[in-house]
């Protein structure tokens, strides 16, 4: 077998596995920005539900043990989303960070090996 072609196979595999770990970040991107959706309409669904039970309760004199448990309900819902935004913003901060690093080590291998970038530039060309 030619060394140089063992190189080049080497380089590609290297290359295949960066752009492996860089489409797993993407994926993980996507769940953690689903669940950023989730927790800003957790976040807004707490107040807006007791912007509509509490008009609607009838005894406002009396606060009985189902309306604190209500009240408790809603701000623990608020909570949740405000907790699962905080927590899926730094997630994706931190993958899109990954992300890049990956793209700088597949930056820095095309130019080592340029006859591996002029392969992979023919494949796109085809």
């Amino acid at each position: 077998m030619n060394k140089n072609n063992s190189v080049d196979s080497e380089v590609l595999a290297r290359l295949r596995t960066l752009m492996a770990l860089e489409r797993n970040y993407l994926a993980e991107e996507r769940t953690q920005l689903a669940q950023f959706r989730t927790g800003i309409a957790l976040a807004l669904l707490g107040p807006s539900l007791g912007s509509i039970y509490y008009p609607l309760s009838v005894d406002f004199e009396s606060i009985t043990f189902f309306n604190i448990l209500i009240s408790f309900l809603f701000a623990f819902i608020t909570g949740l989303g405000i907790y699962w935004i905080i927590k899926s913003h730094q997630i994706v901060k931190n993958l899109r960070i990954k992300k890049k690093k990956v793209k700088e080590k597949e930056l820095a291998i095309l130019q080592e090996y340029p006859e591996v970038c002029d392969f992979l530039m023919q494949c796109f060309e085809d």
